[in-house]
């Protein structure tokens, strides 16, 4: 019976598999040669004299190229990888579909905040500092660098502008404004590659400081990858706020998306559009990290001011976009009764995607309101998933009569979704604080999925199979991940992007570090007294360091103490530096 429900997986979870070959290169595609093969006896038999022109056609390429291969003459298939509105069906009975149990992160408030900064610094930016370069002439750097920022300020403009509401009358209003925000996209995409292309034509040269800011702190450096970094994370916010928009989008009637719990559901289309924009998202911040990899870009940002741009918060923010993208496939899955352990598989990848990052651990040492925030959601969906796999594993062990351990499940994921539910009020509490009114509704649609779930083992298992509850909870079954990361289109090798010069690192002192260098100054008489005493008591207690004492710990303590006295002004010094904290932890 299980063998017979997975069939017809590819339709149930179209979400996923519908978009399979806009991965540009990878492994999706011999699903495009299967197309191609699938299509070509659909258009032979349409008549023959149609069939007649192909032969000619196929005639005159054999002439041209021996090797008998036309499919490397057909560049036109790559412009269809970046038109996600192409893949989504449009027919009214796939509108009339509706998830209710979809829910993405929209960093809507990060964006701003990015972007805002930097359309203020574009303009100091257009007083860039002209440098000697070894091959070039001044002019020639000067004509490339006002090129290069010429672009950024277009792109700039373009990511400031966001399309929040997606409520619409008409199915055939919204599919228009999907076509058009493809457009949008494609738009996006050409500025930024003529921005990366910019920037490598510059190479190594220094036209300019760049100035970032997170919700916390400013970084400022000279080196262009730093800056083409921050850019890629950038997009992607724009993306993953759009797809999350997207999401909570309606259609007719039920327009606005809350007006009724009953008819709550993100229409089919509009979810397949917002996961192929989250998996975008993911796709450029793949490209965002092998750079920030060559670029060693920690050591830019420096041990206490590591931000959104860091190597583990651009990790952790690729987890998010492939587990909400997963998170849709799921919700098709159950929408449409797939199996219940194809729903687990599914559910389970999308928490592993996330536990994965967090295992690295909290983020110690990672400073800025974004990444907390983006840590608290991880963990929220992370435990939210888990919920969704234990209640349909619950469901798959009942179809193996396995009473007992499907009760087992479907009460741990009650307790996972509560837990879950105290992590998403963190979540929205934490700098910069959202609103939770859409997720308290969510929440409510899920518990009561969940309550179901929970109610019919209970009744199965003390009715038909009679089994005792375990106290150990059944390990997880196979977790299946169907959404991956869609790359753009000729983007160039990350290689290109070299390690940024040590003296080019941070030529611009943060406001944090100035504060800390100005501090010490203050402070420095009275750490040097400090050093003084520690001094004297150090010869006073020699003594009874060279005599066994009983109070060994208690001893040990207070050498402690005077050793870090004696260092109070240099430790002050390393830390204002950043170099080494002020105390041990």
């Amino acid at each position: 019976m299980e063998a017979q429900r997975e069939e017809p997986l590819p339709e149930a979870l179209a979400v996923a598999e519908g978009e399979g070959h806009e991965v540009a290169g990878g492994s999706n595609a011999p699903t495009q040669e299967k197309q191609k093969t699938q299509a070509a006896p659909a258009a032979t038999s349409q008549g023959r004299v149609k069939s007649k022109k192909e032969k000619k056609k196929k005639k005159g390429k054999g002439k041209k190229d021996s090797t008998g291969k036309p499919e490397q003459k057909e560049p036109v298939e790559e412009k269809r990888d970046t038109r996600l509105s192409d893949k989504v069906a449009s027919n009214d009975d796939d509108w009339k579909k509706k998830l209710p149990h979809v829910s993405l992160m929209s960093p809507h408030k990060e964006l701003d905040w990015k972007i805002k900064h930097q359309l203020k610094a574009s303009k100091e930016l257009g007083k860039k500092k002209e440098k000697e370069d070894d091959g070039e002439t001044t002019e020639e750097l000067k004509n490339k660098a006002s090129s290069f920022l010429s672009v950024r300020n277009s792109l700039l403009d373009y990511l400031s502008i966001v399309k929040e509401d997606w409520n619409c009358i008409a199915v055939s209003i919204a599919t228009d404004r999907m076509k058009d925000y493809d457009t949008s996209m494609a738009e996006v995409e050409k500025l930024f590659l003529q921005y990366l292309n910019a920037g490598r034509d510059l190479g190594d040269a220094s036209v300019c400081d760049f100035a970032w800011m997170d919700l916390s702190s400013e970084i400022v450096s000279d080196s262009i990858s730093f800056d083409i970094v921050n850019m890629a994370v950038c997009v992607a916010l724009w993306y993953m706020v759009h797809g999350a928009s997207i999401a909570k989008g309606a259609i007719g009637e039920e327009s606005p998306y809350f007006k009724s719990l009953e008819k709550r559901g993100t229409p089919a289309p509009y979810a397949r559009f917002a996961s192929g924009v989250f998996r975008k998202a993911a796709g450029l911040l793949q490209y965002a990290a092998q750079i920030s990899t060559n670029i060693n870009i920690d050591k830019i940002l420096g041990q206490e001011e590591l931000q959104d741009c860091s190597r583990k918060a651009i990790d952790l923010l690729y987890a998010i976009c492939i587990s909400d993208a997963q998170s849709i496939a799921v919700s098709t899955a159950i929408e449409r009764e797939s199996n219940p352990t194809l729903i687990a598989s599914l559910a389970f990848f999308s928490n592993s995607v996330l536990n994965d990052e967090l295992s690295k651990g909290d983020g110690s040492g990672v400073k800025g309101f974004a990444f907390e925030k983006w840590l608290k959601y991880a963990e929220y969906k992370a435990t939210q998933s888990k919920a969704i796999g234990y209640a349909y594993q619950g469901l798959s062990l009942l179809e193996q009569e396995e009473g007992g351990k499907a009760r087992r499940c479907s009460q741990q994921a009650l307790e996972y979704l509560s837990l879950a539910i105290d992590f998403s009020s963190a979540y929205h509490s934490k700098k910069p604080k959202t609103d939770s009114t859409d997720d308290a509704q969510y929440h409510q649609e899920l518990r009561r999925l969940l309550q179901q779930i929970d109610r019919r083992t209970e009744r199965e298992n003390a009715i038909v199979y009679m089994r005792a509850v375990p106290v150990e909870l059944p390990p997880p079954i196979e977790k299946k991940g169907i959404t991956p990361a869609i790359t753009m289109n000729d983007l160039p090798p990350s290689e290109g992007y070299q390690e940024a010069k040590e003296e080019q690192r941070k030529e611009g002192e943060s406001k944090f570090s100035c504060l800390k260098c100005v501090a010490t100054c203050i402070c420095m008489p009275l750490l040097l007294l400090i050093s003084l005493i520690g001094f004297i008591v150090s010869i006073l207690l020699l003594p009874c360091k060279l005599v066994c004492c009983p109070c060994g710990m208690i001893l040990q303590g207070a050498w402690n103490l005077i050793e870090w006295m004696l260092k109070a002004p240099l430790r002050a010094i390393q830390w204002s530096a950043g170099k080494e904290p002020l105390f041990d932890t």
